[in-house]
């Protein structure tokens, strides 16, 4: 998740976690589902809202 928000695409992603671009996207929607939540922006939002993230702008 904080590689998606730190606004990644998600072969970028795919290729730092060694995944599928697919996987990502699977991955994103399972904690959506599993959290309960609507989207992945009230999941980002509730994750920074509440500080589970912390978010900058260094690369990783």
């Amino acid at each position: 998740m904080r590689l998606y928000i730190k606004g990644f695409t998600y072969q970028e992603i795919a290729d730092k976690l060694g995944i599928s671009k697919n996987g990502v996207r699977w991955n994103l929607d399972d904690m959506v589902e599993k959290g309960g939540f609507e989207s992945r922006e009230s999941l980002v939002a509730t994750a920074i809202e509440n500080k589970l993230m912390v978010t900058t702008l260094k690369d990783e």
